[in-house]
């Protein structure tokens, strides 16, 4: 079920795959990532560029994030039309 959002009618309700879902995002986790969030697979529709791959940090400052990752040389290479991360390198 796709709809808005955050929206009461398709986020309200506990169920599977949408039960910590806030306002279109699902926590998530994972070794290489850490704690981020994805697009929740029930109330959103997944990208189309990244098919719903891209991970979002759990900071509200991109750049931040950014500039920590040149700090230690790395690169994070960024959906362009939903702006998740899809790799670091």
């Amino acid at each position: 079920m796709n709809g808005i959002p955050g929206d009461p009618q398709a986020c309200g309700q506990p169920a599977p795959g949408c039960a910590y879902c806030i306002e279109g995002f699902t926590p998530a986790f994972d070794t290489f990532h850490g704690p981020h969030f994805t697009t929740c697979p029930r109330c959103t529709s997944p990208c189309p560029y990244c098919v719903g791959r891209g991970r979002f940090p759990l900071t509200d400052c991109l750049d931040c994030y950014t500039t920590q990752l040149v700090a230690t040389e790395q690169r994070a290479w960024l959906c362009p039309e939903c702006l998740g991360v899809l790799e670091v390198t």
